[in-house]
């Protein structure tokens, strides 16, 4: 829950997900069955995913250039490489 002031302090819950449905019992009475889940946090963590999908798609991608560029001059002779 939240510790901060103001709005977010007295109603920390923002969102909910809630699922629920009727069934009737033996003698025909309607009950129902429910549940209610705090979701508040759920764009922030889809959010903070993507940034780490991110930063790693880049990472992937800089390692794969240096490594192309390792086996390039790998696969070049000699003479080609050291050039003065």
């Amino acid at each position: 829950m939240s510790t901060g002031s103001g709005a977010d302090a007295k109603w920390p819950i923002k969102y909910l997900r809630t699922k629920s449905y009727g069934i009737r019992d033996r003698d025909g009475r309607l009950d129902h069955i429910g549940a209610i889940q705090d979701v508040t946090d759920t764009g922030s963590r889809k959010r903070q995913l993507a940034k780490a999908r991110s930063e790693l798609a880049h990472v992937a991608s800089v390692a794969t250039r240096y490594l192309n560029g390792v086996n390039r001059a790998r696969s070049e002779p000699a003479a080609l490489r050291y050039r003065h």
